[in-house]
């Protein structure tokens, strides 16, 4: 510790000694300058505590904001080595340098590291080989030189026979190639080493997008796609049979994320960008049906490789693959395109698709836009001939920092330049300007010269129709500076706040702009669009208004935006501002393995059935990866640095922060992975008989006779004749043939139940125990129904097979024809000759016998258990104890309580904290410092993270409607989406399949699908039901690249399949239309049914068509509601009443009612702002505050509740069974008392009113 505060002490201590003397002489005037002089001191030492325990944005003096490039910049490389961006000591020297007061505090760099490790370890996996060893946390938090940091979370397998091992860590590349061989091969011992192992993938936040592609012939090539031939050429084979694979080590050794695609069809379906073969981009993976079969079954891999452009220069382009040299090794080769695929074509295999061959391109890591602007989404690539055989990429810039870079903008650039963020930058800004005023001062600008790296402009928000004016803009800079990258940054939306004109309209012509402009860049030799809005931009498009002014037009965070300028520009990736993550980790998932087998068989038990249908007997292996959103799982048990901070600041002492910090070190946290095994067999016995009506007619028998007589002279004499007799009319028989198929299919399925099992922290010690159900079988059977038959017609049916329309199949031409010899049979020589015409019928008639048995074993969970860490008298540390020990710092902060609680509630990542901290002093001391009761239910798991996006609508089709229109869905492509939802579940999103229980939801989901859906809901802590949450994973399923609310779970579902593809549904010109594209192109069915499909794409299309859902309410949109809402009561003169009211009816009640309530005002102001729906409004008592009122219709409309400390103007305040109300701000209130008269009869008081609104409800719109 420093002395400055023994120094204040001190002083203090002799003035208050001096007043006391003064007193004494009752010298009056001297007293007073005295306690002037303490109140200064006083007020000195608490202006300091405040500044130094509070996090000022930039400020490398202050410890809060220093302390995040550490813990924000968090990153796990492939070896699973966890490490900070720079050292301890680093940190504490630049802290130094910038004249922090750390030292003040803290006795060195050892306890800078320790209380900031303890943010860090319990957000990240234990990635050591053998994580049950014990951490030496002394060794690990003295080397300061060190950047590596140690996470402790642990992954538990529980597996289904009922042990449980702990999972170990290994790369992302051996894990998905294990994944790739178990496919292919079925091996149990890789499925053990999958199911025993994790790995982890950084979560991306960029969404994955389509591109249009126009080119001319030539192949087009960047910085990237130049890495990944080169990649190609150097990187070996993974083996034979992993193409997938090979594509994958490819990718990752051109330094491009891995994200870890497990066979070469799935790669297909969830990366395509087109089924054009002739425009392909060099670098881009390339998609066929490959050989016909795999391991003795089918082949539903298919193959992959990567196209390579014209590498061998035979005016070809070429394709670089991984396939077998026949002997069972594993080779690199390379072919043209034209032969590649036709070699796929000639084997013939239709298990991918139904077509043999050509699928498609599409790019395994990245958006396409990235990859081919050389991978910072700016359009900037090199063309060059495909004979030339040597495409060379344009230059990119080194430029390492902001300093020197030259910014031309208008008024947002002014505030960059303002900030003083960028000090050694030149800028050129002004505001109001547009790109005409800078085309006409061209002359104006800095000459160029090497203290000019490169140059920065954004324009346009004040002149989006400047379109023109801005490329030449572009042109005369590129002339000015040449040899320099002219970035041209992305304009900006505006907030929904903005002054000028819609904004709605306003975002329509930037978007529109930027179109432009972004198109008319990419051609361009070193000009590079660089959109530079990440943070700023919510999920409509709209700029987010908290981080804008209050015209909605000018950033009020230039700190993010310089971090997205310097990531854009020299490729760096900043810091996070803490002002817009609380939680600024970098983000992981987990990622493991859970697998499925499926066996099939088709046989003949007897004859065979030249007719049947055989399949031969054979196992599909599919082991896929789910993802777990760990951070999310485990973040309410975070301890932030800022707390241990707070504590050292106004404890003026660092030992107890120290000793909590040893609490979280202590710590022990528990994923646990279930496996739930389900073997379904199904046994199919059809015994049939065919049946063939033979109509035998137009019988002919021809021929002659000869008969020869010896007369009495011994001479003999011949008599001959001829014979030619019919039988028109003929007759009929029956032929009957019995088989018997027996149709086998035996599915293993392994679904997976992740859940936080253990979390034994400082604060609490949370446990969720799960109970292993051993093996139990259930069979259903046998049950006999029957086929359906297939009667005779009434006319002939066209001969099947090896029957003969000129044939005698019965012998009943036959029979004619010895009826007719046996009437010659007195001749010596008779020779006929029979023909005749049959007819046949066929019919069909059986039945079906199932036998069904499914076997079980899983694991049954318990409710979870909390016991909070509070007790005083425990012989275990808690905070309590510690505090109570720790002398000094519990007397400081007991001295100044509000001091720690303001500095808490300044603190964003600390703000939810302030409540547990008074409970906290309240259990150490017995003393009220405003809270008594703490609901550590908080530290449940499923409390961490909100569980919607607030899907609008009130029942389930209405959310699926507005949700596919909010998407950009055609009304056409909705209704016929809506359509097979229909056919699927009936729009019940907890109906199972029946039969094998495999598929679930709305949509069916089954096997891999299904199991990402359940990981999604347990990422969000929500039941896989939960209509919300399917829909949510549905729009991800529809979005290319799998971009959307669900992304990391849910991937771009929509192929090409039976000649229907995505595009055909989007386009569709009729509801029946759109249905018939969705189900062969998303839901891919066994049964199709298309009728129903159809049907009901019609029905919900009349149903819904035109209708719009309103647009929502800012926080700001609910105040002015209430005004609207209190003018119009104040003008019926309305009166306060709970029973002569409009019930059921929110619209008639806004036009109709003279009398509302407190909980009918605050349902109409949601009503009108359009927060709520009438649906979503009505399915309540919209004019009671308890239960089934307002406060169920907000939480299943997703609002969320916040602490009453973090109200905010436009939260919704439920004093619950009492009152209900819209908070105003600065403990203001809009409520019925503004608008009606009240029962006593007191007028209306036309404003908001004050309530204490500590122990309400808090509930906000999502």
């Amino acid at each position: 510790m420093g002395d400055f505060f023994e120094n204040v002490k001190t002083t203090m201590t002799k003035a208050l000694k001096k007043a006391g003397k003064a007193i004494t002489k009752m010298v009056l005037p001297i007293v007073l300058i005295i306690l002037i002089a303490v109140i200064i001191v006083s007020g000195l030492v608490y202006e300091l505590t405040r500044q130094d325990g509070s996090y000022k944005e930039g400020d490398m003096s202050n410890v809060p904001y220093a302390s995040t490039k550490y813990t924000a910049d968090v990153t796990i490389d492939e070896n699973g080595k966890i490490t900070t961006s720079m050292t301890a000591q680093e940190l504490w020297d630049e802290m130094i340098k910038n004249n922090s007061r750390v030292d003040e505090y803290l006795d060195g760099p050892e306890d800078l590291l320790k209380l900031m490790n303890a943010e860090i370890i319990t957000n990240y996996p234990d990635t050591r080989a053998n994580p049950d060893e014990e951490i030496d946390w002394d060794t690990l938090n003295k080397n300061i030189d060190s950047n590596e940091v140690q996470g402790i979370i642990k992954f538990k397998r529980a597996k289904d026979d009922g042990s449980t091992v702990t999972m170990t860590y290994v790369d992302s590349q051996t894990f998905y190639e294990w994944i790739e061989y178990y496919n292919m091969t079925g091996d149990e011992a890789t499925r053990e080493q999958i199911i025993t192992h994790f790995t982890i993938e950084k979560k991306s936040n960029a969404a994955t997008s389509t591109i249009q592609l126009n080119y001319d012939g030539t192949d087009i090539i960047t910085d990237i796609s130049e890495a990944i031939v080169r990649a190609a050429q150097s990187t070996p084979s993974s083996g034979a049979g992993l193409c997938q694979a090979w594509v994958r080590k490819v990718y990752v050794n051109a330094g491009l994320p891995d994200v870890g695609y497990i066979g070469a069809y799935q790669a297909f379906q969830q990366t395509c960008v087109s089924t054009d073969m002739n425009n392909i981009p060099i670098g881009a993976a390339v998609y066929g049906t490959g050989s016909a079969s795999y391991n003795g079954g089918p082949n539903i891999y298919g193959h992959v490789g990567i196209y390579v452009g014209d590498i061998d220069g035979d005016g070809k382009g070429d394709v670089m693959d991984n396939i077998s040299d026949g002997n069972g090794n594993g080779i690199i080769s390379t072919q043209s395109l034209e032969s590649w695929i036709q070699w796929q074509v000639n084997a013939g295999n239709t298990a991918c698709g139904g077509t043999p061959g050509w699928l498609g391109w599409g790019w395994q890591s990245g958006s396409p836009t990235q990859i081919l602007s050389g991978g910072d989404g700016s359009s900037t690539p090199s063309t060059g001939n495909n004979n030339d055989g040597n495409n060379t990429p344009s230059s990119t810039s080194n430029i390492t920092s902001l300093d020197n870079v030259l910014f031309i903008g208008d008024s947002i650039t002014v505030g960059l330049d303002n900030s003083d963020l960028i000090p050694n930058a030149t800028f050129q800004a002004e505001v109001g300007t547009k790109p005409s005023d800078w085309l006409s001062r061209i002359d104006s600008l800095p000459q160029n010269a090497d203290d000019i790296s490169c140059v920065c402009v954004m324009l346009g928000v004040n002149n989006t129709s400047e379109i023109e004016e801005m490329k030449q803009l572009i042109d005369a800079l590129s002339a000015r500076y040449t040899g320099k990258t002219i970035f041209v940054q992305k304009v900006l939306p505006v907030a929904n706040t903005y002054t000028y004109r819609n904004y709605q309209e306003m975002n329509e012509s930037i978007k529109a702009y930027n179109d432009a402009i972004s198109s008319y860049c990419n051609g361009k030799v070193n000009v590079k669009f660089i959109d530079t809005s990440e943070g700023y931009v919510d999920s409509s498009g709209a700029a987010k208004a908290e981080l804008f002014d209050g015209e909605g037009l000018h950033p009020t965070n230039y700190q993010m935006l310089k971090e997205n300028i310097e990531k854009a520009i020299t490729g760096t990736t900043g810091t996070t501002s803490q002002t817009q993550n609380a939680n600024s980790s970098s983000k992981y998932n987990v990622v493991v393995g859970t697998w499925t087998e499926r066996f099939e068989e088709r046989k003949a038990i007897g004859a065979v059935d030249p007719e049947g249908e055989y399949i031969p007997a054979g196992t599909t292996y599919t082991m896929t990866t789910q993802k777990i959103d760990y951070q999310s799982m485990v973040s309410g048990y975070t301890m932030p640095f800022d707390y241990l901070w707070a504590l050292v600041v106004t404890g003026r002492d660092p030992e107890f922060a120290l000793d909590l910090a040893d609490l979280v070190y202590d710590s022990e946290i528990e994923i646990t992975i279930h496996d739930n095994y389900t073997k379904t067999t199904d046994v199919d016995t059809y015994e049939y008989t065919r049946k063939t009506k033979v109509h035998t007619h137009d019988i002919t028998v021809t021929g002659s006779w000869s008969d020869t007589t010896v007369n009495e002279d011994g001479t003999t004499s011949t008599e001959s004749g001829s014979i030619n007799e019919k039988n028109s009319e003929g007759s009929t028989d029956e032929i009957l043939k019995n088989y018997t198929i027996e149709h086998t299919i035996i599915t293993q399925t392994n679904t997976l139940d992740i859940s936080l099992t253990k979390a034994d922290v400082w604060i609490v010690e949370y446990t969720k125990e799960y109970t292993y159900e051993p093996e139990t079988t259930k069979t259903n059977g046998p049950v006999t129904s029957d086929l359906a038959p297939v009667e005779y017609p009434d006319t002939p049916d066209t001969p099947k097979g090896s029957d003969d329309p000129n044939g005698d199949p019965c012998g009943i031409g036959a029979a004619f024809e010895s009826e007719v010899r046996s009437r010659y049979s007195d001749k010596d020589n008779v020779t006929t000759n029979m023909t005749c015409k049959t007819d046949y019928y066929y019919g069909f008639e059986g039945t079906v016998t199932n036998n069904n048995t499914v076997v079980t074993r899983k694991y049954t969970s318990s409710p979870a258990q909390i016991v909070e860490k509070t007790d005083k008298f425990s012989d275990e540390d808690n905070f309590v104890t510690l505090f109570i020990d720790n002398y000094d710092s519990r007397n400081n902060i007991l001295s100044a309580p509000d001091w720690l609680f303001e500095i808490l509630e300044s603190n964003q990542k600390t703000v939810d904290m302030v409540d547990l901290t008074k409970y906290l002093l309240y259990k150490a001391t017995g003393r009220d410092y405003g809270v008594t009761e703490y609901d550590f239910s908080v530290f449940d798991p499923k409390n961490f993270k909100s569980v919607s996006i607030g899907i609008y609508g009130g029942t389930v089709e209405e959310k699926v409607w507005f949700a596919l229109r909010d998407a950009g869905f055609s009304e056409y492509a909705a209704a016929g989406a809506m359509g097979n939802i229909y056919a699927e579940s009936g729009f019940d999103p907890a109906v199972i399949e029946g039969g094998s229980g495999i598929g679930f939801g709305l949509c069916q989901w089954s096997f891999g699908r299904r199991t990402q859906l359940e990981s999604y809901a347990a990422s969000k802590g929500v039941d896989p039901s939960d209509i919300d949450t399917q829909i949510e994973f549905l729009i991800t399923e529809l979005t290319p690249g799998g971009a959307g609310p669900a992304q990391g779970y849910a991937t771009y579902q929509l192929v090409s399949y039976k000649g229907y593809n995505g595009d055909m549904w989007k386009n569709a010109t009729s509801p029946e239309e759109a249905a018939v594209a969705f189900c062969w192109s998303f839901e891919r069915p066994g049964v199709p049914r298309l009728e129903v499909r159809e049907q009901k794409a019609r029905e919900y299309y009349e149903q819904f068509k035109g209708r719009t859902k309103p647009t929502g309410a800012s926080s700001s949109g609910i105040i002015a509601t209430c005004q609207e809402v209190t003018q119009e009561f104040l003008n019926r003169n309305a009166r306060y009443s709970v029973s002569n009211l409009i019930w059921g009816n929110i619209e008639k009640c806004w036009t109709d009612s003279e009398c509302i309530c407190c909980a009918s005002y605050v349902s109409l102001v949601l009503y009108r702002s359009g927060a709520l729906t009438p649906s979503q409004i009505n399915a309540y008592n919209y004019h009671y505050t308890g239960s089934g009122g307002v406060p169920d219709m907000l939480q299943a409309a997703g609002w969320q509740q916040v602490s009453p400390s973090q109200a905010q103007p436009g939260d919704v305040v439920i004093d619950y069974g009492v009152h209900a109300m819209i908070y105003a701000g600065d403990g203001k209130v809009w409520d019925q008392t503004s608008c009606v008269i009240s029962s006593s009869g007191n007028p209306p008081t036309r404003t908001t009113t004050s309530y204490n609104i500590s122990g309400c409800q808090i509930w906000r719109s999502p």
